[in-house]
């Protein structure tokens, strides 16, 4: 959407893409880029499965943080031999993976402390916004934007407010089975 043709949607973002590259020169992100590759495999160690419950950001990173050496190793070596990915992003993240492999320890708390600053940065409004870039999830102990409507329990009913349609709420594994027509 950043960097679609449209020019009244990048028009819209521009200021928070402005801003956020602005803030985004004072971090090299180069390890971080070197394992989300534009296409192909991207290791899951960097989107943790959900624990029970709304997490923070701190939660998902701490999982990230524990994230076993030899999966961290063999995650990273998929994805640099991926063919998916396109050669020239492996042939310069190359170098950045010979030292991930070498060093993971090293590379974990590096890839961990850029995805934190990155959130700071780019997403949480902490550092210079006064607004969050990002939403949070409104749930038990957090605090609702005003005029936003109260939550309903998985597997409720509620009305769409744009055509007046009865929806289920609920997980996905509840509400967006479909049924084979009879």
């Amino acid at each position: 959407m950043l960097f679609s043709p449209d020019r009244r949607r990048r028009h819209q973002h521009q200021p928070w893409v402005d801003d956020v590259w602005a803030r985004l020169k004072t971090l090299d992100i180069r390890p971080l880029r070197a394992v989300i590759p534009p296409t192909g495999y991207v290791p899951d160690f960097l989107t943790p499965a959900p624990g029970t419950g709304p997490a923070n950001v701190a939660e998902e990173l701490a999982v990230v943080r524990e994230t076993p050496l030899e999966h961290f190793v063999g995650e990273v070596a998929w994805m640099a031999n991926d063919p998916g990915t396109p050669a020239d992003w492996r042939r310069e993240a190359a170098p950045l993976h010979r030292r991930m492999l070498d060093e993971p320890a090293w590379a974990i708390a590096r890839i961990t402390q850029l995805l934190d600053a990155y959130w700071k940065l780019a997403l949480s409004g902490s550092s210079t916004t006064s607004v969050p870039c990002w939403p949070t999830p409104a749930g038990p102990g957090v605090p609702r934007r005003s005029g936003s409507p109260p939550r309903r329990p998985p597997g409720s009913w509620s009305r769409s407010p744009a055509r007046g349609a009865r929806t289920r709420t609920g997980s996905p594994s509840t509400s967006s089975r479909s049924r084979a027509p009879r």
